[in-house]
């Protein structure tokens, strides 16, 4: 199943928590996860990868990494 509709029933906690994840420095940003509530552990690992793509790009190491050509 595509990302997208298995994340839909949680998007609003997953929203919420990555706005609050985005507004701190990118090296406090594992902390941060790692301090979540139990209602929020859920979420965890969907949240490291959307924060882990967030810093490739503002890292630009995104660019360093060439697509897969099937």
């Amino acid at each position: 199943m595509p990302l997208l509709p298995r994340l839909m029933p949680q998007w609003s906690v997953i929203n919420r928590l990555l706005d609050q994840a985005l507004d701190l420095a990118p090296e406090a940003r594992e902390r941060w996860l790692e301090s979540l509530v139990a209602e929020d552990l859920a979420v965890r690992a969907t949240l490291r990868q959307l924060l882990d793509v967030q810093y490739g790009i503002e890292s630009g190491l995104y660019l360093e990494r060439l697509p897969k050509v099937a």
